[in-house]
């Protein structure tokens, strides 16, 4: 009944990351400032479906977004 998340990039190539997490009733925001980035998230249930983006600051340049990754029971065939 954990959400367990994180990037494989070291502190040489990010420097912070995020990850947006949309529950069933609500939203959260999980920032992580430094290497390891790892995020964790006590979920009701282990069938609890969960969207996650991840933001991650380029130690080189501009921020990127990744795409919708979509976890647990869905309602699509």
């Amino acid at each position: 009944t954990w959400l367990y998340a994180y990037l494989t990039s070291d502190a040489k190539t990010l420097t912070s990351a995020k990850v947006h997490v949309a529950l069933d009733d609500h939203h959260e925001v999980l920032t992580d400032a430094t290497f390891p980035f790892e995020f964790s998230l006590p979920l009701k249930s282990a069938d609890t479906p969960a969207q996650l983006t991840f933001e991650a600051q380029s130690a080189s340049g501009p921020a990127a977004q990744s795409k919708v990754i979509r976890l647990g029971p869905t309602s699509e065939p």
